[in-house]
């Protein structure tokens, strides 16, 4: 365990720096929209407090969001695509990389699958670590807006509904508890099916291109199995209840689980060499 968790300080302590950029990034374009859509509202009314008399002349923070909302999914959509490509850097960083670093990790002394979970553990770190940063940004965004708003023309306005504003943080930070597992859950398993396939590209190398893409269309069919079978054959679909639709789709998704893991398992111990 300690030499597991030292992997993962190591592949964070690697990623911090772009972190730091993505965050500083998020709150520089977020920030700014905030407070230059509130100076353009309070403008555009021409605020003078002895005549606000009814609420449509109050200003929300919903409202602001809803204007700047181009600037909130510019910079979560800028996240997710560092993210996404750091999922296949985070590999061949270490094949490509100088002297190739990979083969010292291999030799440390510890269970090589330890560097497949570190590097998972690293990349979900990175994800909830944005994640959280977003919702301290909201707080900050709400009080830099109430700074600058006269605070009886503050139409109130609640946290839920700040997500309601921009559909995208939906899917981002989904409300329902259950929907949030399961919308993390299928990312988690996805990244784990391209660990798998890199890994398998790395044993193979120029067929090991066919498997992965081969493996990666297989793990797609089975997650989707229900959506599959629809577009084939609805009738085959109605005769099961939507609760049977979930606890078959969540099998599917718990098979490609164990899959990633037992194949990454093999592949990184049997199949690459030093």
């Amino acid at each position: 365990m300690k030499h597991y968790l030292k992997l993962v300080h190591f592949e964070i302590i690697r990623f911090r720096y772009i972190l730091l950029a993505l965050m500083a990034l998020t709150a520089v374009l977020e920030i700014g929209s905030v407070i230059y859509y509130t100076n353009d509202a309070l403008t555009i009314r021409a605020v003078d407090t002895s005549y606000i008399r009814n609420d449509y002349e109050l200003i929300s923070f919903s409202f602001i969001l809803a204007n700047g909302q181009f600037w909130f999914k510019l910079s979560m959509l800028i996240s997710i695509i560092i993210i996404g490509v750091y999922i296949f850097v985070i590999w061949y960083r270490d094949w490509f990389g100088r002297s190739t670093f990979i083969y010292r990790l291999l030799m440390l002394p510890t269970a090589r699958f330890h560097i497949y979970l570190a590097k998972a553990t690293a990349i979900l770190t990175f994800i909830f670590s944005l994640l959280s940063f977003q919702i301290i940004l909201f707080w900050i965004q709400k009080l830099i807006f109430n700074s600058i708003v006269p605070s009886h023309i503050i139409k109130p306005s609640y946290f839920s509904e700040h997500f309601m504003t921009i559909r995208f943080f939906l899917t981002i930070l989904p409300h329902q508890f259950e929907q949030f597992i399961i919308s993390y859950g299928l990312g988690t398993i996805i990244m784990l099916t391209i660990f798998t396939a890199i890994l398998l590209e790395r044993s193979f190398r120029k067929i090991g291109l066919l498997y992965a893409a081969s493996y990666i269309a297989i793990c797609s069919v089975i997650i989707l199995l229900p959506h599959v079978i629809a577009a084939f054959d609805d009738e085959i679909i109605s005769l099961f209840y939507p609760n049977e639709l979930f606890v078959i789709q969540l099998f599917c998704c718990v098979i490609v689980l164990l899959a990633n893991v037992s194949i990454g398992h093999y592949l990184i111990n049997r199949k690459i060499t030093v």
